[in-house]
């Protein structure tokens, strides 16, 4: 055989062999059911996404489970009675067989009790340093309990601080990795060298770092991607994109013409990522992306939400792809907001991966835009939900009551025009299953950012929240754990009230639980004006309430907010909060 004939002889097995390569699954929210009562019988689990194959793998905590291959977009796994006999929060992956394959991103399953309300107790405080930001979950040291990451932005010194999670709602103190970045804003979690632990990608406004993990919550530094923008770059998400079992990433940037673009920067599994390939998107700004299959061919898609120069008008803006890498424009819809936050999943329960976007108005104004997918790469456009507030923080989604349906998460400030924060709170919006939310507020403290998961392995969603304890305090970590003490209000607002005169306002306070709950304390901070009597005993059995009688007395003309009423329940590590306002004015 000549060496000509040779040569074109492993060519073509060589692009055999990559064209047989399996990809890496991708698993979209939710999983059916997502969530079940404990102590149940055994269950069949439908599993949602994109690139299975024969030979897939449904695994429970790590564990294979039996698994039917219904189609490239569908798999079937029977849970057995024992895997649910009591609370927690299993983590669901798929993997692929070789050659490519490897294991997909994770969904929780709950194993919980529905109920029809919820409350959130705070936690005592975790001290983190000032500009962290809180900016994923993933475990990194392998011993299945959530952990968080941090990015430490300096101009000139940056991090990523790593928060071991000990699975009962308390953190441990932070490992440091430094970084080589300047600013850096933005990451994304994935297993970029198919070791099976979760590295990651960070990027600051002209480059990708990835940092591959060591199982411990330290990693190693790569060299910086070929990205190079002088323009900025801004969303970042990573995904399978040419079906080679390698995580490829997308990111928000500018070509050397400073178009914006999605550049696509393919994996070679080992942590490295070629050159990037450049695709265009409406906008001047790309604000945030998110991966999934939304017209139903097997091949991840981009939806790319982007804003003009003035961050006053937004887009959103569909990138269908082909499964090799690159990407066709598909529809685009404007928008007159412009977006603070998208996520993508089956709201509605169709099969079809919808996309939900948190969009700013004006100050104490937002909106929650809802995107219908159609299964064909198109949007329809749902009524919008209105937000009370205003805030930077994104959101999380998840079945945060065990009903069967998808919520989201979010929070917001609600602030004077003098600056004065008169409100701040944790969001919940409620599924109903058609593209609708219902918006439930929480009083908590000032949030700038939040991330949801079973921290203390009860099997319900907590909250994981940053921010300042006090206006005037120093930024740290809090959680908020889900309570079965659920009070009729979390804001009492009293209006004008004539000084010298009192009002009197009552709260019921209900036990949604199965188990009584002790009271420790009720009591009032912050609060000047206000004074508050309770019938409520030392414990509360399930099913029954009592009642807080509050009373605000004014003595002097003016706003008498941010005081606050705190429930102490041994059931939480903290506390529950109710905000008060009122105003005194002369009679």
């Amino acid at each position: 055989m000549t060496f000509a004939r040779l040569l074109a002889v492993m060519l073509l097995l060589a692009i055999a062999v990559s064209a047989q390569s399996n990809p890496v699954p991708f698993i979209k929210t939710p999983l059916v059911p997502d969530a079940v009562a404990p102590g149940g019988p055994s269950f069949t689990l439908t599993v949602n996404g994109t690139g299975f194959v024969p030979g897939s793998v449904v695994q429970w905590n790590g564990t294979a489970l039996a698994t039917t291959f219904v189609s490239g977009s569908q798999l079937t796994a029977t849970v057995p009675d024992a895997y649910t006999g009591q609370g927690g929060s299993p983590a669901v992956t798929v993997r692929n067989p070789a050659p490519g394959g490897g294991k997909s991103n994770f969904q929780y399953l709950s194993v919980r009790s529905a109920t029809t309300a919820i409350s959130f107790g705070q936690s005592a405080p975790f001290g983190l340093e000032q500009n962290v930001i809180l900016s994923g979950t993933a475990d990194f040291n392998g011993d299945g309990k959530l952990d968080l990451a941090f990015i430490n932005s300096q101009q000139y010194t940056s991090s990523i601080e790593i928060a071991l999670g000990n699975g009962d709602g308390t953190f441990q103190a932070f490992i440091d990795t430094d970084l080589t970045l300047y600013d850096p804003g933005q990451l994304t979690i994935g297993d970029f060298n198919r070791d099976g632990v979760p590295d990651m990608a960070v990027m600051d406004g002209s480059t990708t770092v990835v940092l591959l993990g060591h199982r411990d919550g330290t990693f190693d530094t790569v060299q910086p991607s070929a990205l190079k923008s002088y323009f900025g770059i801004y969303g970042i998400t990573n995904g399978d994109f040419n079906q080679d079992g390698k995580l490829d990433l997308a990111v928000g940037s500018y070509d050397a013409e400073q178009n914006p673009r999605i550049a696509i920067l393919l994996g070679d599994g080992g942590g490295q990522f070629a050159a990037p390939q450049y695709f265009p998107v409406a906008g001047d700004l790309v604000l945030n992306v998110v991966a999934g299959d939304f017209n139903q061919d097997g091949h991840l898609d981009l939806a790319v939400a982007s804003g003009n120069s003035t961050l006053v008008t937004g887009a959103l803006d569909v990138l269908l792809g082909n499964g090799d890498g690159t990407f066709v424009s598909g529809a685009s819809y404007d928008t007159d907001n412009y977006f603070l936050a998208t996520i993508c999943a089956d709201f509605d329960g169709d099969g079809i991966l919808d996309v939900a976007a948190r969009t700013y108005i004006e100050q104490n104004s937002e909106q929650l835009f809802f995107f219908h997918g159609n299964g064909d790469g198109t949007f329809s456009r749902y009524p919008d939900t209105s937000l009370l507030g205003s805030s930077y923080v994104g959101l999380a989604v998840g079945d945060m009551n065990g009903d069967g349906l998808l919520d989201l998460v979010t929070a917001t400030s609600y602030v004077t025009k003098y600056g004065l924060h008169v409100n701040d709170q944790l969001v919940v919006l409620y599924g109903r299953g058609a593209g609708t939310f219902d918006a439930r507020y929480f009083a908590t403290s000032q949030m700038f950012g939040l991330a949801g998961g079973d921290f203390n392995g009860d099997g319900k969603l907590d909250i994981a929240a940053w921010g300042y304890r006090s206006h005037n305090g120093p930024t740290e970590l809090y959680l908020l754990e889900q309570s079965s003490l659920v009070t009729s209000s979390s804001f009492v607002v009293f209006g004008e009230v004539e000084n010298g005169t009192k009002v009197t306002k009552d709260i019921s306070v209900t036990n949604f639980g199965g188990e009584a709950v002790d009271i420790r304390r009720i009591h009032i901070t912050q609060g000047y004006g206000y004074t508050q009597t309770n019938d409520c005993e030392t414990s509360l059995p399930a099913g029954a309430h009592c009642t807080i009688h509050l009373t605000f007395a004014p003595e002097q003309n003016g706003l008498y907010n941010g005081a606050i009423i705190n429930i102490n329940s041994s059931a939480t590590l903290g506390h529950q909060e109710i905000g008060m306002r009122g105003a005194g004015v002369m009679k």
